[in-house]
């Protein structure tokens, strides 16, 4: 029998921040990586040492080390020292789908700009794995995965090599660190900070003592013998790796001698050699190959802690960090990058990539898994919603700069000539790539024809009366926490007097724009013909849905299509949480529900297009709890839950917004959904993906190391349905859900709006045994002051998919925005649609430029388990058009249809669009498409 290869891989696993903030980690980062430039460089026995995935480290690192370029250029050309494919190491869960694309997009090309990538897919620590990675890693040109948390009962069958599978189909080698990714640091490394002799004696010019555990060379030999047996027990190759390094540390600089010596000790039955983990991944693959070895395979996700803490809490820690995560990604992808198209391809722009660039990194620097988690200190929090508000200043100013280049192309002359002269030209924007009925919310300057307390008409191109514009309201419906950005007008911007406006648009162009007139009401006309929303003491409705507030807060829907009516919805529980940063512990009183008062309900917009009531509900809530006794404590404060209820003219959904001021610690609370629907699971949105989740709660599992929690993660909605009608729960970055049940049976959706403790990590919790990380103090994570929380409730008819619950989510999340133009001549003078999606369930993901090409990228994908036929219609001139990977590498060339054909916009009616492009999209299947310009288009 051929004998064990065990490969001996040198790495370091690098947190940016978690502990400590990320300069303090950065200063240990330079004296680490300048030990290993110079260890690999005066001894040659050492092959390979793997920065741990990731290309960021090194741009941490030559900002402070500049001068070493050159040096770390040479290791890495030289296959020496292994950067990439990941710009960081990201959670799966949390980061949205295009997040985790440029990660690996800007990882790679950083990597390859020193030399090369690493060609493995390498996640050790992420608090488990989507299903969707490995279609992801292939479309990167990466066939191996491999990880450590995340194996359940599965890894029993499955061991330490097996085929995963995408639910497209597409397959990588899966590799589990069956021993976590320090299997050898115990004998393998040590810290270079924790003493003044820094560095091991072998030739280093430092000086030092050497390291090793006490018992020397046979207690060394004995630990890898002991290693070997684990790993080989669970390979079905007979290859094992064993992993010398750990959370910062440096690698020995004995390494080789110290194989040697172990080589020896071993004999025969194992062959050592120091190597990388492509080296580790290439033995498996020869191994499978040259003995026909059939791996067993995985579908989809990995969310089991058999074996390893999967920590799942981290969902709902520091919320307040996950709004603001949605909150940029939405700017980015949804606004700020196809409006800046547009403006390249329609208004002849530059395509602003260095200013995009410099958005994307420090919104990356937060994808980190012990960042985004929220399992880090309170200044690497501060420091965290600092990096959001640049990436979100950055993304808003390239939104509204588009608008502006956009707006100053088109003939807004003939249409204020067509109404009258104090006529106000708004430009409004809709991001999604479907035609769209919505409000339109504007906030314009007072001054030259608006004029506060004043009527106005909006009107369109032709000076066609279209409706009245809605004024006022102590809550505009804009006013959002997490939606679309703020393309405001200078005056406004400075604070100078503005009118809150929103008026109805129908089929808004798909991706493009369309201008309106506003201008004061002269001639009594009002928008009778148009649809309303009817407004009354606790009661909304219009066409669809119509909404009472009960005596105890909570709301009714009434889904008038088919009579069914949804009750109980938004009510609250509050609970003790005795856990911390990464483990909700419950205490043991039982949860605080809301109800128990009389709430109050006011109007505050009274329509005709949005009406809003206000419901505050009194809520009294422990203020704290008692650790080691697990209760909380008798005494109250007053928490009162106060949610504004919105209901528009043209809305599918109810939107809520609701604020607290939190003055408790030690607790979750939650807004509650009564879905009134027997099922045995419902669907979440996921990257890339739509997924099903048990309702019923999972099974104990006393031989997993931490118990399975109820809680999973969600992006965007999800939805209870019994085939016949259903409702849906949409949300602005809260990504935590679990399913309770009713006491009739039915499903109660329970999503976490806040949870609030105050240790990184305890080791007391009754949900996970022992430390997660190390016991530092972190008040900021008791979430003390204001918050406001975002959401939405959609009734639909049959399932998710038929009920297009992924198109009314986007729509919600991404509304139109509204530009103030000025009066002037330009050569548009009709709407302008960049791109429209149409036939089938697909979605879009990305619109930009691409990466290395003078290109328009399109990222679609189908999140239904059928194929589906996808249509790309593009208002722009195409010279040609090819299917491409998801790093952009191009492949297949698409046929593309010229001539007019039909569009979904009624007002563009017998415009002829320039392009068609139909394609054929496997079940769950992540596709980019690269759009070539014809050579005439502007830009």
């Amino acid at each position: 029998m051929k004998p064990i290869e065990a490969v001996l891989v040198a790495h370091t696993h690098w947190d940016r921040e978690w502990y400590l903030p990320f300069q303090q980690f950065r200063a240990r980062l330079v004296g680490v990586v300048d030990y290993v430039i110079e260890l690999l460089e005066r001894d040659e026995r050492f092959t390979s040492f793997t920065l741990d995935g990731q290309s960021v480290v090194v741009e941490d690192y030559l900002e402070i080390r500049p001068e070493n370029q050159a040096r770390l250029r040479a290791l890495v050309r030289a296959g020496r020292l292994l950067i990439g494919p990941w710009y960081v190491l990201p959670d799966e869960f949390l980061t949205s789908e295009e997040a985790i694309l440029r990660n690996l997009l800007l990882g790679q090309a950083i990597a390859r700009q020193f030399g090369r990538s690493m060609d493995v897919g390498y996640v050790p620590d992420p608090f488990g794995h989507i299903g969707q990675l490995p279609q992801i890693l292939r479309g990167f040109g990466i066939e191996s995965a491999m990880f450590s948390r995340g194996m359940g009962d599965e890894g029993e069958t499955l061991g330490a090599e097996f085929r995963w599978r995408a639910p497209d189909g597409n397959e990588v080698l899966g590799l589990w660190l069956t021993e976590h990714y320090g299997s050898f640091a115990p004998r393998g490394c040590f810290n270079p900070w924790d003493s003044d002799e820094r560095f091991s004696a072998q030739g280093s010019r430092y000086g030092g003592r050497r390291e090793g555990k006490a018992g020397g060379a046979d207690a060394d030999l004995g630990f890898a013998q002991d290693l070997i047996a684990r790993l080989a027990a669970r390979s079905g190759t007979g290859v094992v790796v064993l992993m010398a390094g750990s959370d910062h540390l440096a690698p020995r600089a004995d390494l080789p001698a110290m194989a040697e010596s172990l080589q020896h000790g071993l004999g025969s039955v194992v062959d050592l050699v120091i190597g990388s983990l492509e080296d580790y991944v290439r033995r498996v693959a020869a191994r499978l190959t040259s003995f026909g070895i059939q791996l067993a395979a995985h579908d989809g996700e990995f969310r089991g802690s058999r074996y390893q803490n999967i920590l799942p809490s981290v969902l709902s820690a520091r919320v307040g960090l996950k709004q603001a995560n949605h909150l940029t990604d939405n700017l980015i992808t949804r606004y700020a990058e196809p409006l800046a198209s547009a403006a390249w391809l329609i208004g002849g722009n530059d395509y602003p990539t260095g200013l995009l660039r410099a958005a994307w990194k420090p919104y990356l620097h937060n994808q980190a898994h012990d960042s985004i988690c929220g399992c880090s200190t309170d200044q690497v929090a501060m420091e965290m919603e600092a990096r959001y508000v640049q990436a979100q200043d950055i993304a808003t100013a390239v939104a509204s700069e588009s608008l502006a280049s956009i707006a100053r192309r088109v003939n807004t002359h003939a249409g204020a000539e067509a109404s009258t002269a104090d006529t106000l030209p708004l430009l409004v924007f809709n991001p999604n790539p479907w035609p769209c009925d919505s409000i339109v919310d504007a906030r314009v300057p007072v001054g030259e024809g608006i004029e506060q307390g004043a009527g106005f008409a909006v009107r369109g191109w032709n000076g066609e009366y279209l409706a009245d514009a809605q004024t006022g309201g102590e809550y505009p419906c804009e006013a959002a926490q997490s939606g679309p950005p703020a393309i405001l007008p200078d005056q406004v911007l400075r604070g100078e007097p503005h009118v809150n406006l929103c008026f109805p648009a129908e089929a808004l162009p798909p991706m493009g724009f369309r201008v309106y007139f506003v201008s004061p009401r002269r001639d009594g006309r009002s928008d009778q013909d148009t649809p309303h929303v009817q407004v009354s003491d606790g009661m909304l409705e219009n066409d669809r849905l119509s909404v009472s507030v009960s005596d105890s807060g909570s709301v009714d829907v009434h889904d008038k299509r088919i009579g069914r009516v949804y009750r109980g919805l938004n009510a609250f529980e509050d609970s003790g949480d005795i856990g911390d940063e990464y483990d909700y512990s419950p205490a043991l009183d039982l949860p605080v529900l809301s109800g128990g008062t009389r709430a109050s309900v006011r109007v505050v917009r009274a329509g005709p297009h949005v009406g809003t009531l206000r419901v505050q509900i009194p809520f009294e809530i422990p203020v704290g709890a008692d650790y080691r006794g697990r209760r909380r404590f008798a005494d109250a404060t007053r928490v009162d839950v106060v949610t504004y209820v919105t209901l528009t003219s043209v809305s599918p959904y109810v939107a809520f917004r609701t604020e607290i001021v939190n003055t408790a610690r030690d607790h979750r609370l939650r807004a509650l959904f009564a879905t009134s629907v027997r099922t045995d699971c419902v669907y979440a949105q996921a990257q890339f993906d739509v997924v099903r989740r048990q309702v019923a709660p999972p099974e104990p599992r006393p031989e997993w190391l931490q118990a399975p929690a109820p809680i999973w993660p969600f992006q965007g909605f999800v939805d209870a349905s019994d085939g016949r009608a259903g409702i849906a729960v949409v949300t602005r970055g809260l990504p935590e859900c679990e399913c309770l049940t009713d006491e009739d049976g039915s499903v109660v959706l329970a999503v976490t709006l806040l949870r609030c403790v105050e240790w990184l990590s305890r080791d007391d919790l009754t949900t996970r045994g022992g430390h997660a990380g190390p016991p530092v103090h972190t008040p900021g994570a008791q979430c003390q002051g204001s918050h406001v929380f975002e959401y939405a409730v959609v009734p639909h008819l049959g399932t998710w998919a038929a009920g297009r619950m992924a198109q009314i989510a986007r729509e919600y999340l991404s509304p139109p925005v509204c530009f103030a133009a000025s009066v002037h001549p330009g050569d548009i003078s009709e709407d302008v649609s960049l791109l429209e999606l149409a036939n089938g369930p697909a979605l879009i993901t990305a619109v930009k430029r691409a990466e290395a090409d003078d290109a328009l990228v399109v990222r679609l994908h189908n999140p239904t388990p059928d194929e589906a036929d996808a249509t790309l219609i593009s208002r722009v001139p195409l010279g040609n058009a090819v299917m491409a990977r998801l790093d952009e590498t191009p492949g297949e060339s698409l046929q593309i249809e010229r001539g007019p054909y039909a569009v979904a916009s009624p007002g563009a009616a017998g415009k002829p669009a320039q392009c068609r492009i139909g394609i054929r999209l496997r079940p769950k299947q992540i596709a980019t498409v690269l759009l070539y310009p014809a050579t005439d288009t502007p830009g």
